[in-house]
């Protein structure tokens, strides 16, 4: 029976409103999705649903019908004489994937993929061709960022030893200057030396000599700062 309302697209409208028959000389199916001996009337068989999926295939990949018309006539004259936009592919269609739907839609069915188990182990090899090469892509990035970190961290590290090495050096307590001099002691005043006793000292402040002198009965004191 024909619909209520007719499509608004006539290329999805059925072709034959006499009741089904595959005689030939007689075009039966949905005109933008029909192969070209069913567009010719020829005698068809399943590669002419194998040419049905490379359309759909073709339809999902790029949101537009392979062959287009703005009626029946012209729908099934652009699907015998011309070709789908291969360009409208995205770039990221895997070859094998690409090359099966050009195969799906040969114009010769003998150079069509002749059956659809053949077209589903492509797209399963092409789907799990796609996951090992994302795994393998998201484990060479892992190892990359980890990379980064790892020199990031050393060069963070090796500037935090620069830093404090700097630091050091500039903060680090100098030698104290060393001075070498003579005193000569007047003989009132000579120094007193006792086998193991403790007869000469220095202040702590490098200033100042105490020793004692006049056979041990005195402490003298003598400044030494005048010698720089």
């Amino acid at each position: 029976m024909e619909p209520a309302e007719a499509p608004s697209d006539a290329s999805l409208s059925p072709t034959i409103t006499r009741p089904v028959t595959t005689q030939a000389g007689i075009i039966l199916g949905t005109a933008a999705y029909m192969s070209p001996e069913q567009a010719r009337g020829k005698p068809a068989d399943k590669r002419a649903d194998i040419w049905g999926l490379g359309c759909l295939l073709y339809e999902m990949l790029t949101s537009r019908r392979a062959f287009e018309g703005e009626g029946v006539a012209e729908t099934l004259a652009s699907i015998i004489t011309r070709e789908p936009n291969w360009n409208a592919l995205p770039a990221d269609v895997p070859a094998a994937i690409r090359t099966l739907i050009q195969r799906c839609l040969a114009k010769d069915r003998r150079q069509r993929v002749s059956d659809v188990s053949t077209a589903l182990y492509v797209i399963d090899e092409a789907a799990s061709f796609a996951s090992r090469s994302d795994a393998a892509l998201s484990g060479i990035r892992g190892r990359s960022l980890w990379r980064r970190v790892a020199v990031s961290i050393g060069m963070a590290l090796f500037g935090a030893v620069v830093a404090g090495t700097f630091v050091w050096l500039a903060v680090r307590r100098q030698p104290s200057h060393v001075s070498r001099f003579t005193i000569t002691l007047p003989n009132a005043a000579a120094l007193t030396a006792e086998p193991g006793g403790r007869s000469l000292v220095i202040a702590p402040d490098g200033l100042r000599l105490f020793y004692v002198g006049r056979n041990s009965t005195r402490v003298f004191v003598r400044s030494v700062d005048f010698m720089g």
